[in-house]
């Protein structure tokens, strides 16, 4: 189970990058490298030297994940170091289950979003 100082600290980081994102459509580098440092520095206090191999095992794995969809144009660079930042705090194993998260949210932030501009039908015929 995920120690509740760390749980804070993705919900901070996770909330401030969608204000910044929603409001200035960019994740400013002031929210991810420490989100990404205090991930680094929780899982150390929480768990050690294996907390911090987790650290940086899933900050890899995190913009592992996010460059290829940044590569292929599907999101900002902001996105990929967030998504690192995010894999420091959560630990290599526990980041799938946040990708699947993330990609049905966005799902449904997507439809919200299209069915708000009123051209939900339109982006359903072109799939």
């Amino acid at each position: 189970m995920m120690p509740l100082g760390i749980k804070l600290a993705l919900v901070v980081l996770v909330a401030s990058a969608a204000w910044m994102d929603l409001s200035t459509r960019r994740i400013p580098n002031w929210i991810t490298i420490p989100g990404a440092a205090a991930g680094v520095v929780l899982q150390s206090l929480y768990g050690g030297l294996h907390g911090t191999l987790a650290a940086l095992a899933g900050a890899c794995a995190g913009f592992a994940i996010f460059i290829l969809i940044y590569i292929a144009g599907g999101i900002g660079a902001g996105d990929v170091k967030l998504f690192a930042a995010v894999g420091a705090l959560v630990g290599p194993q526990s980041l799938a289950v946040v990708f699947v998260i993330t990609g049905l949210l966005g799902g449904v932030a997507g439809a919200v979003r299209a069915a708000y501009l009123r051209r939900l039908r339109k982006t359903l015929d072109q799939t």
